[in-house]
């Protein structure tokens, strides 16, 4: 009972210390700190907790291993700073600490699978832990038959809400499940592809109000084309639409915005079958069709840059779609949300993130691209060696995070920070309720994911062919996944 009640009471103080999250209101002091009312909050937000039998460590070591970007974070520093997520990671580690009686310990890399691979090739397993980006750290270590199936993990449930349950139905291998993500690590939040528009240039141009017209269900690819279609501007009248010079529709960062406006109309650059086998078929009348007119807007250079492209164009030591965006030399951004975070915080005009839009009107759902590059995919090595140990404190980690990291990077970086007004918190609602994880986009069966993502920003027309040639291609790599997977 002690241990239950020094669980109750640490949780009880980080939720006070989060209730500035939700509409930026703060609650009095006298109203939440030490009271009974705190605590009972506190103990009945750790119902689930309460159902997981009673355990301590005897101080064993529970190892993270993983890279860290200095502008989003991954891990704890070693003491509080006065950074609210920093702050909630540090006391979460030493809520598990003192509850568990385990001993966390992190270390920085930056290529995670190359130290975890070794040490396993060495024999050795000091690691219960990796992060990393799905598309290398979680790929090449799945591949390497160096990744535990998450679901024979005791205790752990990556299809509930504390862990990311989108990805449990998307990245599935043969029913084995190598790699997931959630507030277990901030990095989570950073993934998803979206865009934003600045509200003055948009006034400027007599657009309506774009907010509202996303939250009624509306913002589709033709709407979109409509309001790019004439809000260039060549501001030096040199005939010639050059960064820094000019004024575009659409600023983007090549592959994950293209990506993520295939997406979000809809489609997946895989699928399984009835029987649960992975399927890959681009070639359907929709998937071409919605190809051609995100291909017709992003190839069209009079109106769109490609900030990842003219990085080598210009020879720009930051991805150019930022600074265009930044300098208010842009109507529209498209981008992964880690690069809105990072360089438009402080921007001096007003803007709204918005999630890419449907294919039309029909299209129930938002759909948000989860770009697999990002820092946050969750694996733990197949040679643990106290398979009890990692799978509960690895669930009851990530439980926690959700209830207290959560709160201070979601509602309180983006929606307080980033979003500016309530209608801006719902946005981000949206684009969080609906995100994607595509297996096709980490694994590339025959090149085909990485043909279709040219095809929609290249200027060519002649990706049906050449998809047509590589379809058998495809199938075989998928099936020599599969097989290696399960030797």
């Amino acid at each position: 009972m002690r241990k239950k009640l020094c669980l109750y009471l640490l949780l009880a103080g980080l939720l006070a210390s989060s209730l500035t999250g939700c509409g930026g209101e703060t609650v009095p002091e006298t109203e939440t700190a030490g009271t009974t009312e705190t605590v009972e909050e506190a103990a009945a937000e750790t119902d689930y907790l309460q159902s997981l039998p009673e355990k301590t460590f005897d101080g064993a070591v529970f190892s993270m291993i993983g890279p860290q970007n200095n502008a989003r974070q991954t891990f704890a520093l070693e003491e509080e700073t006065g950074e609210p997520i920093n702050d909630a990671l540090v006391r979460r580690d030493i809520l598990v600490e003192d509850t568990y009686q385990a001993d966390i310990q992190t270390l920085l890399v930056n290529e995670p699978h190359v130290t975890v691979g070794n040490a396993i090739l060495a024999g050795d397993a000091p690691y219960d832990v990796v992060l990393g980006t799905m598309i290398q750290t979680q790929k090449t270590l799945a591949l390497g038959h160096q990744l535990t199936d998450l679901q024979t993990l005791p205790y752990l449930q990556p299809a509930r809400e504390w862990w990311c349950a989108a990805s449990y139905d998307t990245l599935m291998l043969n029913d084995h499940l190598y790699m997931t993500t959630g507030p277990i690590t901030p990095q989570y939040y950073f993934a998803p592809a979206v865009m934003a528009y600045n509200h003055t240039l948009a006034g400027n141009y007599g657009l309506p109000d774009i907010d509202q017209i996303v939250l009624d269900g509306g913002w589709t690819l033709d709407l979109f084309k409509t309001y790019t279609a004439d809000t260039s501007r060549d501001l030096n009248g040199d005939g010639v639409m050059k960064l820094s010079d000019d004024q575009f529709a659409y600023a983007y960062d090549g592959g994950v915005t293209a990506n993520g406006m295939f997406v979000s109309c809809g489609n997946s650059f895989f699928g399984y079958d009835e029987n649960g086998k992975i399927t890959v078929d681009l070639l359907t009348d929709k998937v071409l069709s919605d190809m051609e007119r995100i291909h017709a807007i992003l190839s069209n250079e009079t109106i769109t840059m490609d900030g990842f492209a003219a990085m080598s164009r210009y020879g720009a030591v930051q991805k150019c779609e930022n600074l265009e965006f930044a300098a208010g030399r842009a109507l529209f951004v498209g981008n992964s949300i880690a690069n809105m975070m990072e360089f438009y915080r402080d921007m001096e005009d007003d803007y709204s993130i918005i999630p890419c839009p449907k294919a039309d009107e029909q299209q129930e759902d938002y759909r948000s691209y989860a770009n697999p590059w990002c820092l946050g995919g969750v694996g733990v090595p197949m040679n643990i060696t106290d398979p009890e140990k990692t799978g509960y404190l690895l669930e009851v980690m990530a439980y926690i995070s959700y209830e207290t990291v959560r709160p201070e990077q979601y509602d309180g970086m983006l929606k307080n920070k980033m979003a500016r007004n309530e209608r801006q918190h719902l946005l981000l609602d949206l684009i969080f309720d609906n995100i994607f994880y595509d297996l096709n986009q980490i694994f590339d069966f025959g090149g085909s994911a990485v043909m279709a993502q040219n095809a929609l920003i290249s200027r060519y027309d002649t990706f049906a062919s050449d998809y047509a040639r590589i379809e058998t291609k495809i199938q075989t790599a998928i099936d020599e996944v599969l097989l290696s997977l399960a030797e």
